[in-house]
């Protein structure tokens, strides 16, 4: 048997950990290519892979193939570029980190997340995991981390005001290696020009949840870049005084977040915010799923019951805390919210706004990876096209980690991540969950396969 003979039988052992990427060359041949930017689909496409990145990629008339390269057969099925969640949780110590991280990180990768940014580990350092997945121990998307969240005290809602803190603070998120800042609820303005500024000294942009302390236009002013959830006060976008009395800061998200029944996302207030969000450099990341979730609750345990889950997880979802206090006309009011606010991101994506998609896996009832997908489909209800929404899980989301052209587009140079589809998702969003084969760095992977490891590792935890 010849060097070269030996070395495609070699390729066809695809292990736990997926394809090695190395010197040889593969092309996918014949699919139809829908490659993120926006542009329309190349049917019968090729993309020629080397080293972990795309060396070409185009119509088959116009791109060479080497020879000797292993060939993929992708004809009669669709290519897009692997999708991002800018919005996961992990857990947040020692050996429970591990054991998620052996869960969650194939499990994304099997329904085509190939990128992913935490949304604050709390007290975690995530170099150790972003070691691992570099190293391939274990199979998972690229890693985006925030180190440690940093708030105030949510439980006697005090705000975060200290200088020094918010300067320590900073300095711990990045001696886990942060590479972004995340900040949540209970933050004083001086301490978020602390952190801003603090931030900016060590290369780190802030990103989070608007703190309770102002608005969204104040937070922006005052510097933040990536904006998590919808978290826009009510005095921002409503006038009457008797609504407004109804929804104070000290609510509970679940019923403060009812105010956008009242809203209307297209009226003056609300297109000078968007104005506002266009004219500025931040991303958007709505996380309507997390929202679909309280609006329409048993359609959202409906979707996911079944999937495997982590026990840490299964008890704290059985739990429900985001449904406490929640009566029928809530629920009706919430779905009202909820169209508004879609309404809301949909003007800001026709303005040109950077809307990017997360999700806020693993709160209740959103299921790491499978929520990405209905994170889609809740953008093309809200107006966005599906072409749209894929862009926003692609090359927008590469742009919000200031990592253009690096991945989210099938474009020469780019990381080879290519999710294989057996549908056309621009005929219908839900195809993007039909997928045959994932590429992450030239690493090819069977989803299934990647599902039976993440069940196996679920089994070695002990209950």
């Amino acid at each position: 048997m010849g060097p070269r003979a030996c070395a495609v039988v070699i390729a066809s052992t695809v292990s736990l950990f997926g394809q090695s990427p190395d010197a040889r060359i593969v092309a996918i041949v014949g699919g139809t290519l829908i490659d993120g930017s926006g542009a329309a689909p190349t049917v019968d496409g090729v993309i020629v892979i080397r080293d972990g990145r795309i060396v070409s990629v185009g119509p088959r008339s116009a791109v060479t193939i080497p020879a000797g390269a292993d060939r993929v057969d992708a004809a009669g099925r669709f290519l897009i570029p692997g999708l991002a969640d800018l919005h996961v949780h992990f857990a947040a110590r020692g050996d429970d980190r591990l054991q998620s991280a052996r869960w969650i990180f194939p499990t994304l990768l099997a329904y085509g997340v190939t990128t992913v940014k935490e949304a604050g580990m709390y007290t975690a350092d995530a170099r150790p995991l972003k070691g691992r997945l570099e190293r391939g121990e274990i199979a998972g998307p690229r890693l985006f981390s925030s180190g440690a969240t940093i708030n105030g005290n949510p439980v006697e809602q005090t705000f975060l005001a200290d200088p020094d803190r918010a300067r320590a603070a900073v300095e711990r998120s990045a001696s886990f290696g942060a590479d972004f800042i995340k900040i949540h609820n209970f933050v004083d303005p001086a301490a978020l020009d602390v952190i801003v500024a603090e931030g900016k000294r060590r290369g780190l942009r802030v990103t989070g949840h608007v703190p309770l302390s102002m608005t969204m236009r104040e937070a922006i002013n005052r510097g933040m870049y990536g904006l998590e959830h919808v978290r826009v006060r009510p005095e921002e976008l409503i006038d009457d005084p008797v609504i407004l009395a109804k929804y104070p800061i000290t609510l509970p998200v679940q019923k403060r977040e009812m105010f956008w029944q009242y809203v209307d996302p297209t009226g003056p207030r609300a297109a000078a915010l968007v104005g506002l969000l266009r004219g500025r450099d931040v991303y958007f990341d709505p996380t309507l799923v997390a929202d679909e979730v309280v609006a329409r609750h048993d359609t959202s345990k409906a979707r996911v019951a079944g999937l495997p889950l982590l026990p840490v997880l299964v008890r704290s979802w059985a739990a429900d805390i985001f449904m406490e206090g929640l009566t029928a006309y809530d629920q009706a009011a919430w779905e009202k919210a909820l169209k508004a606010r879609m309404g809301f991101v949909a003007a800001a994506y026709r303005a040109g706004v950077l809307v990017t998609t997360g999700t806020d896996a693993t709160i209740p009832y959103v299921y790491p990876g499978e929520s990405l997908h209905e994170e889609l489909r809740l953008l093309v209800e809200a107006g966005l096209s599906p072409l749209e929404a894929l862009r926003a899980a692609t090359i927008s989301a590469a742009r919000a980690l200031r990592q253009p052209g690096d991945f989210g587009v099938l474009a020469p140079n780019a990381r080879a991540d290519v999710v294989l589809l057996t549908a056309d998702p621009l005929r219908d969003i839900s195809n993007t969950r039909k997928i045959v084969m994932v590429w992450k760095d030239g690493r090819r992977y069977d989803p299934d396969e990647l599902k039976r490891q993440a069940a196996a590792a679920l089994a070695a935890i002990p209950r």
